[in-house]
């Protein structure tokens, strides 16, 4: 099989590589000892190029989990320790400076969880054709985007050479529907 000529890559962070040829766009995954996979899009078949970066709604779930743990300490300690409260740091023994260092790291945790939501992005790429999808997580969104525009800027031509073809197909028929007899 004929791959032509290798016009790019994009190295992925589960070990695998987005390779950008003249007639194909190929993905090697390996797994070890699990196995490996391969797969290839011919260029003509892309339908959509996808780049994208998301934020983690998880973290953002936890660091007010935490938040609002810790603001029901506080308010419990404040108000003069409701019943659940105080019960529970009677049944750990807990002595009052380990309560407000539990407290104070639950303030911290939250805090410091949605300083991480704010600056941690998962990226995403995504190649899908009518019959497959090649997709995986960039190490370099600046990469990512490189080959995006490399793959984007080749399929560009191809459509050209579709709309000529499309054009000399309207032309023909109408010369044709003279022929046409029922």
């Amino acid at each position: 099989m004929n791959e032509g000529i290798e016009l790019g890559w994009l190295r992925l962070t589960d070990k695998s590589d987005l390779v950008l040829t003249t007639l194909h766009v190929l993905q090697h995954q390996d797994r070890g000892i699990f196995g490996e996979s391969h797969a290839i899009i011919p260029r003509k078949a892309i339908t959509t190029v996808r780049i994208s970066w998301q934020r983690s709604r998880g973290l953002l779930v936890v660091g007010t989990i935490l938040l609002v743990i810790y603001l029901i300490l506080i308010i419990g300690s404040i108000s003069g320790s409701p019943v659940g409260i105080s019960s529970w740091q009677q049944a750990l023994n807990l002595s009052s400076s380990a309560v407000s260092f539990i407290e104070y790291g639950l303030l911290l945790g939250g805090i410091g969880i949605f300083v991480w939501f704010w600056f941690y992005k998962r990226y995403e790429i995504q190649i899908m054709a009518p019959t497959a999808t090649l997709e995986g997580i960039p190490r370099s969104y600046e990469e990512a985007k490189k080959f995006c525009s490399l793959l984007v800027s080749e399929l560009k031509d191809q459509p050209k050479t579709a709309k000529k073809s499309e054009n000399e197909a309207e032309s023909r028929p109408k010369a044709a529907d003279h022929d046409w007899h029922l």
